[in-house]
């Protein structure tokens, strides 16, 4: 199935695999970021839970541009122009790294530290800074 985005893609990454946690994040060539699948936990960065088969533009915080994104189960991950580390959806198992209580974030927030790649699968994740891994 052909996905009808504006631009051309420069990263796509797709995360989950079961019937209630498998989306699709990219960046296009503009920068701009598109998320598109279930959205059971906020995965998609959109604002709600509502799942979406088409692409929908992800809240992505003003004045930050992300350069890359990776996508868990119920999670979703970006890294910023300045290495910043951002995170979205599932918190139950603190797979977002910011050491809150919050059971969800439903838009990105910043996890607090710096990382050139961020790498998910399921409910497990690690950042990479400088060739140094993180979890």
């Amino acid at each position: 199935m052909r996905v009808p985005l504006t631009e051309p893609v420069r990263q796509v990454f797709q995360g989950g695999s079961g019937p209630k946690n498998g989306q699709s994040i990219a960046i296009l060539a503009n920068g701009t970021i598109w998320a598109w699948g279930d959205n059971d936990r906020g995965q998609l960065g959109t604002g709600t839970r509502t799942s979406s088969n088409v692409p929908l533009h992800v809240d992505v915080p003003k004045g930050v541009n992300f350069v890359t994104v990776s996508s868990g189960g119920f999670a979703s991950y970006a890294t910023d122009g300045s290495g910043r580390l951002w995170a979205w959806g599932d918190n139950r198992s603190g797979q977002l790294g910011t050491g809150s209580g919050t059971a969800m974030a439903t838009t990105p927030i910043e996890v607090g530290i710096r990382a050139a790649r961020v790498s998910s699968t399921a409910q497990n994740v690690a950042a990479f800074r400088n060739g140094v891994g993180s979890t």
